[in-house]
């Protein structure tokens, strides 16, 4: 596993990253207040709640002597309602059993209602600056693209690499950065040319090479006749290629680049209307290339034709990968 660039991603944050919004800088209190209220919640929609809320209750202890009801009113509208009654519950915890200071320890905080553990790192991390992951969906999903990670990863190893992609110093920066990072850039349709650790990630690298695959990937379209004798013997008309591509000394039925020129060979060397449709069609995917090969069938009497010659098909015949798919399916249905 690759070195996370933990500076770059710091530096890129002090400079293009959110540090104006109204609760950082501040204390525990407040930092748990905003951390509650951005759970499913967008950011630019919790702004004025938050205001609002802490207009209201500036100190846990106003908000632990609050009435349910008007906790729940500040509230509406902002969905997830749970979360409100968390924050009055945790409040009367706080008021009781940390005489109406928010706990600075990890174990303390993580015991109290609606606190899991992305949220106490947050709490930790932001508002003190203490060494402590985060691990919310935005977060999870730049370490997922960083690493190349699948999506069944368990959360174990997600916390696990989140630890140990802390910097040494600069938690409150590292975490922000992490979370402005996947809220923005890295969302659910990454903008990886503005990514600013881009040239480290194994996305990018991936994403870059598959659009280097599909630019030089090439897609050809063939026409192949299946010619068979009205005598219903299984010879079928083919030649030897002797050409040298990618089929060279194989079998092949008469093949032709375009459909014009399938229909021009049935007219004057078959001697026949053309009123044919493709019976079926195979794709056939080769490293650099993807070949769209059209079968035609049309059915004569036996007759010599100047480059071909009729030939019983056979299992270990040499032939091309589509040719045998298309001759197993037809001598399945005769059976």
């Amino acid at each position: 596993m690759h070195i996370f660039p933990s500076k770059k991603l710091i530096n890129w944050q002090v400079k293009h990253g959110r540090n104006n919004l109204p609760w950082q800088g501040k204390g525990c209190y407040e930092t748990w207040i905003s951390e509650i209220m951005l759970q499913q919640t967008q950011v630019k929609t919790v702004i004025p709640y938050y205001q609002k809320f802490l207009k209201h209750y500036p100190t846990i202890e106003k908000l632990s002597k609050a009435q349910i009801n008007k906790v729940m009113s500040l509230w509406a509208g902002l969905g997830y309602y749970r979360r409100a009654s968390y924050i009055y519950e945790a409040s009367k915890m706080i008021a009781r059993e940390y005489q109406n200071v928010f706990p600075t320890n990890y174990e303390h905080i993580i015991k109290l209602p609606g606190i899991g553990r992305s949220t106490a790192g947050a709490i930790l991390s932001l508002s003190l600056n203490k060494k402590f992951p985060i691990l919310d969906g935005n977060v999870k999903r730049v370490i997922k693209r960083f690493f190349n990670l699948k999506d069944n990863i368990k959360e174990k190893d997600l916390w696990e690499i989140s630890s140990n992609i802390l910097p040494e110093s600069n938690f409150r920066k590292f975490n922000q950065a992490l979370m402005d990072l996947g809220s923005g850039i890295c969302g659910k349709k990454p903008q990886c040319d503005k990514c600013p650790i881009r040239k480290d990630c194994s996305y990018q690298y991936l994403e870059e090479k598959k659009a280097k695959n599909n630019k030089d990937f090439k897609e050809k379209k063939l026409y192949m006749l299946y010619v068979t004798q009205q005598n219903r013997s299984k010879k079928v008309l083919m030649y030897k290629n002797k050409k040298s591509n990618i089929w060279k000394n194989l079998f092949l039925f008469p093949t032709f680049n375009k459909l014009s020129d399938l229909k021009n060979f049935i007219k004057e060397e078959l001697k026949l209307d053309y009123n044919n449709k493709s019976r079926l069609t195979i794709s056939h995917r080769l490293s650099h290339i993807k070949m769209n090969i059209s079968f035609y069938e049309v059915c004569v009497k036996e007759t010599n034709y100047l480059q071909y010659q009729w030939l019983s098909y056979k299992k270990d015949m040499a032939v091309p990968k589509p040719v045998q798919d298309f001759l197993n399916k037809q001598y399945r249905e005769m059976k």
